[in-house]
């Protein structure tokens, strides 16, 4: 079984205020256990370092935390896929508007990672409606390296709220951000 994590950093709006980029990311791991119990002893170990929000952003984390995320991180089995958008090019996609371009961002996503065994997915909730969730769902579904046709299921949650607790964030999708700024 495979459990794939999936989040972004940015948002898609065009104000001043907005981020520059909008990054999107997954991490793949065969045991999720594992993946689990470096997470829950990072946060322990470092709960006094870290600041405490509601989101752990990677760019806030002490540089001696990304270096033991990294070293821990390095003895499990893992994948991590991203795409870094700049917005400036945010035409060129076919940018109509914000859920539109997230749906293509995450299609693009999709095409980096190879399924080949049944896979858990577990996607930041970005839709309210049924109707949209059945439609990215679909899409991200098709753009993903399925050959075999492995049974995937996708979760749509609150990923933040959930994982935050075992301070997965940092570890997916400031992972970028975290390997940038070292």
């Amino acid at each position: 079984m495979s459990y794939i994590y999936i989040d972004e950093s940015g948002d898609l709006g065009t104000k001043k205020a907005s981020s520059k980029y909008f990054v999107m990311a997954a991490i793949k791991v065969e045991d999720s256990k594992k993946l689990e119990k470096i997470i829950k002893k990072t946060r322990r170990d470092f709960k006094k370092k870290m600041l405490t929000s509601n989101e752990v952003k990677g760019g806030n984390l002490p540089y001696e935390l990304k270096i033991k995320i990294l070293e821990k991180l390095k003895n499990i089995d893992y994948e991590v896929f991203i795409i870094v958008f700049d917005k400036e090019n945010r035409f060129k996609i076919g940018y109509g508007d914000n859920k539109k371009a997230y749906d293509i961002l995450a299609s693009r996503l999709a095409k980096l990672i190879n399924i080949d065994k049944p896979t858990f997915i577990f996607i930041d909730k970005s839709k309210n409606k049924q109707e949209e969730i059945d439609n990215f769902n679909e899409l991200f579904l098709n753009n993903l390296n399925n050959i075999k046709k492995q049974p995937i299921k996708i979760e749509d949650k609150d990923i933040r709220a959930e994982l935050q607790k075992k301070f997965l964030p940092p570890i997916i999708f400031k992972l970028y951000y975290v390997c940038y700024c070292i």
